[in-house]
């Protein structure tokens, strides 16, 4: 019933119309209930739902499920106003194009458990777009192909060892060289097999 009565408000009508015409297809009652929940629940004005539903299609997501996804991330992120979500979206922005143009995957977006690496290496580790790059060349040289699990490896190493600079990297790296090279006067005599 509260449902039927949001929907026989002009603006509520207005708002469903608009999500409709950007995803393509009539909102099914789920659809409906899911709308109107980001509106009154998360308390999101209709210009930026509007603008939510907007940027999802941009980005190839036309799925209710999805968006609400992206809708409960935003209330988590304090996201209130269009310009608070134009300033995310570049962040994420700057932070996704380095991951890409290391891991070569231009030709697709990312997925949410992607995503969710990558918010980890900035937010959680600390991390700037220089050392994540870095990161995710050394997955490629390892492993000839993407693999997010790999990057995260190597960055939690760095980040427990407290490596947040090239420099930090390239002191530690050489540090390791030098434990795994056998100094030249301590070599042992060694036996030979001839077992083939």
């Amino acid at each position: 019933a509260q449902i039927k009565r949001l929907k026989e408000q002009e603006d509520i009508r207005e708002l469903l119309f608009i999500v409709e015409q950007y995803i393509g297809k009539t909102l099914s009652g789920s659809d409906v209930n899911t709308v109107i929940y980001i509106h009154n629940g998360l308390g999101f004005s209709p210009d930026l739902v509007e603008y939510l539903v907007e940027y999802c299609v941009t980005n190839n997501h036309t799925s209710l499920r999805y968006i609400e996804k992206v809708a409960l991330a935003w209330h988590a992120q304090g996201i209130t106003s269009i310009n608070d979500a134009k300033e995310a979206a570049a962040i994420r922005s700057k932070r996704t194009i380095a991951v890409t143009r290391a891991f070569g995957l231009s030709d697709r977006n990312l997925t949410p458990i992607e995503l969710d690496f990558i918010n980890r290496w900035y937010d959680d580790y600390g991390f700037d777009a220089v050392i994540v790059e870095e990161a995710c060349k050394r997955t490629i040289l390892t492993m000839s192909k993407p693999n997010f699990s790999y990057t995260d490896g190597i960055l939690r190493k760095w980040k427990n060892n407290n490596l947040h600079t090239l420099e930090d990297l390239k002191n530690f790296d050489a540090g390791y060289r030098a434990k795994i090279t056998v100094p030249a006067g301590n070599k042992t005599n060694v036996t030979k097999s001839t077992n083939k």
